[in-house]
């Protein structure tokens, strides 16, 4: 009798299981994050100082799957904000001010660390960004005497394509999960990053 009840279990669970590999075989999910990000622009931008690098808040999109326990991918749209900034005044009584606008398309890998520990995920991940940088800036008179003859101006519009890795944790919740990561990108103008918490909804 306990061995023919035993049988039955076994059927029953490896039906549900099954049945969840059918319905979704590739782990897949979609989600969103809000954070704070760190927007740098490098002083080779403007030929030498100032560079800069100021906190703004941030946000992203993203969808993956997690064929296996241990390996997923990932697809994010970061938007890193718009940081403004004042460079500091010269011998001339001229300042340069601007703004920076940073966002990036960005392909993941993921490794899962394979923690004994039900519901926590621990993970690193790296893959490559299309990074857009958008800088737009110009002299102006910040003291007196002030000495401009020309106003000089900056407009970079650059897209590359760069290095990106992060690391970070999430909790589950049935099909929802509560995350927490950390992003950067490798960048010629400047590496931008951004901390977040976010949450995320498997299919």
């Amino acid at each position: 009798m306990q061995t023919a009840r035993l049988s039955q279990w076994v059927v029953v669970i490896g039906s549900i299981f099954a049945q969840r590999v059918y319905a979704d075989p590739l782990g897949l999910y979609v989600g969103g994050a809000l954070g704070q990000s760190n927007v740098r622009v490098d002083e080779s931008v403007f030929g030498g100082p100032p560079g800069f690098d100021a906190h703004r808040n941030a946000w992203k999109l993203l969808a993956g799957l997690r064929p296996i326990s241990l390996l997923g991918a990932e697809l994010d749209y970061m938007d890193f904000g718009r940081a403004r900034f004042v460079g500091p005044v010269g011998s001339f009584g001229t300042a340069l001010r601007g703004d920076s606008r940073p966002k990036a398309t960005a392909l993941f890998g993921i490794l899962y660390a394979p923690i004994p520990v039900p519901r926590l995920d621990v993970y690193a991940k790296a893959g490559v960004a299309r990074l857009q940088t958008d800088v737009n800036a110009s002299s102006y008179c910040a003291a007196s005497p002030c000495v401009v003859t020309t106003v000089a101006t900056l407009a970079l519009n650059r897209t590359d394509t760069r290095l990106a890795y992060g690391a970070g944790m999430q909790f589950k919740f049935a099909a929802f999960a509560g995350r927490f990561e950390y992003e950067r990108i490798n960048a010629s103008t400047g590496d931008p990053d951004v901390t977040s918490f976010g949450i995320t909804w498997s299919f």
